[in-house]
């Protein structure tokens, strides 16, 4: 139940993060499904790009390590290494996620969709050192709004509208 909260906590956090990400343009979406056993965590999409974000919430539980601190996230582009172990698995799901929803969106909408994969730690101080423009980029959700607002343009108006189009569609097409 404790791990169940913390979950929910954490997409939380991104979520209200989200919330900020509208004044730049960002339209969010929540949980969508991609499978019959499976969703995305959030979806942010605007002018500025396809987002595809994998929220991570971790435990803080000291460290064994005296070169990393007990609330830093070391990310080399590969793995997050947390102070008290390792971990790829994310960074691999974010990858196969934005893979699946940019074939997804460019099916439903006919034009190429790249979508960027984030991974997003709440409560955590997120040290990139990996070199280059990395295939996934990790962060913590405070920094999420200022990182979507500096992108650059990309996308043009009638597009992003296709784009959210699709998204509602799949959202909105669940049973209860």
């Amino acid at each position: 139940a404790q791990n169940i909260r913390l979950g929910m906590r954490g997409e939380q956090a991104v979520a209200e993060s989200l919330g900020e990400a509208a004044n730049s343009g960002f339209r969010a979406f929540h949980d969508l499904p991609g499978g019959d056993n499976w969703n995305i965590d959030h979806v942010a999409v605007g002018t500025r790009g396809v987002f595809l974000l994998e929220t991570k919430a971790r435990r803080r539980r000291g460290s064994r390590n005296k070169e990393q601190k007990e609330h830093e996230v070391i990310f080399d582009g590969e793995a997050l290494q947390f102070p008290t172990f390792k971990e790829t698995k994310p960074i691999e799901q974010a990858k196969r996620n934005a893979e699946w929803l940019s074939d997804y969106l460019t099916k439903k909408t006919g034009d190429p969709v790249q979508v960027e994969p984030l991974v997003v730690l709440p409560g955590w101080f997120v040290k990139s050192v990996g070199k280059g423009n990395l295939p996934v980029k990790a962060m913590n959700a405070n920094y999420l709004v200022q990182f979507l607002a500096r992108q650059t343009e990309i996308i043009q108006p009638a597009q992003v509208r296709r784009i959210i189009t699709a998204l509602d569609e799949k959202c909105r097409d669940i049973e209860f």
